[in-house]
């Protein structure tokens, strides 16, 4: 494995700068991955280990869905939860209650004939409000929790 590692000072004045470099590295491992599917996926993981103390994976990042704003984010692994989780994200229910929270959730699974490749399905909840965002986390896992066939998960 390789491993890229930048040390930003602390001077205040190279924060922009330091931002700057940051969205040229996102943006040149995004092309170099060039999976859609994954793109929420790298942009957290990148984010997440850049980040210095994450509260339950909740980190403040890069919207991946629009890059010129920030989110709070978390990504929750959907391989370990049963089939039948894609039907019971896709309530009507699951939609009034993001909309309410005033948060995003985006599903990547396998798709229309697409595989994913680069990584396991998973959920992307975002949003402007930290504490939403962490409401909006607790509800899709009650969600799948509810939608999982008993012994499902290990």
């Amino acid at each position: 494995p390789h491993y890229l590692l930048i040390k930003p000072s602390h001077n205040p004045d190279c924060l922009p700068k330091l931002t700057y470099a940051t969205f040229m590295i996102e943006n040149a491992l995004l092309k170099f991955l060039g999976a859609d599917e994954s793109r929420c996926k790298l942009l957290y993981d990148l984010a997440l280990s850049y980040t210095q103390h994450p509260v339950d994976g909740i980190i403040h990042m890069r919207n991946p869905l629009c890059s010129t704003e920030r989110v709070w984010a978390n990504i929750i692994d959907l391989s370990p939860y049963s089939k039948e989780w894609h039907t019971s994200l896709v309530k009507k229910e699951v939609n009034e209650e993001m909309h309410e929270l005033r948060c995003t959730l985006k599903v990547c699974r396998e798709n229309f004939g697409v595989k994913l490749v680069r990584c396991r399905p998973y959920v992307m909840i975002m949003g402007r409000q930290k504490t939403s965002t962490g409401a909006a986390i607790d509800f899709v896992k009650r969600v799948l929790m509810k939608h999982t066939t008993p012994g499902a998960l290990k």
